[in-house]
């Protein structure tokens, strides 16, 4: 997921978030990769209930897992 700064903190990807989970339903894990420079990603998955379970590196982000 990517929303523009300027449209940040309004819920735009939590809505976007909910509608991607929802395709996948009712699996229950779901994995995802993020940079790990990209600390606003990172603390917007673990609100959203993802958790890290493998470190990243210069090749692959962390990747987390719901």
């Amino acid at each position: 997921l990517y929303i523009h700064p300027s449209a940040q903190g309004q819920g735009l990807g939590r809505r976007l978030l909910d509608l991607g989970l929802g395709a996948f339903a009712p699996e229950t894990k779901i994995t995802l990769e993020v940079e790990p420079a990209n600390a606003t990603a990172i603390r917007f998955y673990e609100r959203n209930g993802f958790a890290r379970v493998a470190e990243g590196n210069e090749t692959y982000g962390y990747r987390m897992e719901l």
